[in-house]
């Protein structure tokens, strides 16, 4: 009859280095897909009506495009954005 510790310690051995790099994986995109935003110099705000711009960074890429705070997103790169995940899809 097999050990149920010896069992339980092997599970653990295989399990754990892939739930950990796994958790470093969703660190990892979810600080990518924040850092696109700053990239570009704005901060989003989800609503009812759809994703705006809710703060500007002067001088950085998305107020020299003429962008104004408040401004609604519609479509980035021929695709509808109506949540921040949609932003998220395209900018990273």
């Amino acid at each position: 009859m097999p050990n149920i510790s010896l069992i339980v310690r092997r599970g653990l051995i295989y399990v754990l280095p892939v739930l950990v790099i796994a958790g470093l994986f969703c660190v990892k995109a979810r600080t990518a897909e924040a850092a696109s935003g700053r990239r570009v110099g704005f901060s989003l705000e989800s609503g009812a009506t759809g994703v705006s711009l809710r703060a500007l960074v002067p001088g950085l890429p998305a107020e020299r495009a003429g962008l104004r705070g408040g401004d609604r997103l519609l479509e980035i790169s021929g695709r509808v954005i109506r949540a921040e995940t949609d932003y998220d899809q395209v900018a990273v």
